[in-house]
């Protein structure tokens, strides 16, 4: 019984020996990680084609999604107006349009006008594909007021049909944000 306790404890005694002898030093790097970028604000900004001043229309969520509630900012658009549009998206103070851009083929925004009299009219930008991404458009107004529905898509179907004309229904992805923004049509 005595060899036993002897064979156990030098058995004991080797493991541990072994396994103190391991590299304490190697460091198993962490694998890729793609965060998704927290969207906080999204605004709109529209500008008359025929010159004047540019109209601004916000969301804003500084804390995301719980917490504080949303605050929305909007301007008034002349009726009977075409417009330019560009969208830009911040990350807390941090605007993100430019890294949207970068990642194009892996972007687009669509634009939904849930109620009222603003029209949506085309995309004006291309990724490196010919594919829309939708930081600029196009618009035009009619007499009543109502919201816009802004969607960013991760990762759509850009070949799915309708999708390079702004229909949402068959671009899949993943929403990155989607919000409504009021709107004010005189």
């Amino acid at each position: 019984m005595k060899n036993n306790w002897k064979c156990a404890t030098l058995l004991l005694v080797s493991t541990l020996a072994m396994n103190a002898c391991k590299d304490d030093d190697e460091v198993i790097p962490p694998g890729p990680v793609n965060e998704e970028e927290l969207i906080t604000a999204v605004h709109l900004f529209l500008t008359p084609t025929g010159g004047g001043d540019t109209a601004e229309f916000s969301f804003t969520d500084p804390d995301g999604s719980g917490g504080v509630g949303p605050t929305y900012d909007w301007d008034t658009l002349q009726s009977g107006t075409t417009f330019i549009g560009w969208v830009k998206v911040y990350n807390g103070t941090s605007e993100i349009t430019p890294e949207v851009i970068n990642e194009g083929t892996a972007h687009q925004f669509f634009y939904d006008v849930i109620s009222g009299g603003l029209q949506w009219t085309g995309y004006s930008d291309v990724d490196s594909n010919g594919d829309p991404i939708g930081v600029t458009t196009t618009w035009a107004t009619q007499s009543t007021s109502g919201e816009l529905g802004i969607t960013l898509i991760h990762q759509p179907n850009k070949d799915a049909p309708g999708v390079a004309g702004g229909d949402i229904a068959n671009a899949g992805g993943e929403t990155d944000v989607s919000v409504g923004i009021p709107y004010v049509i005189d």
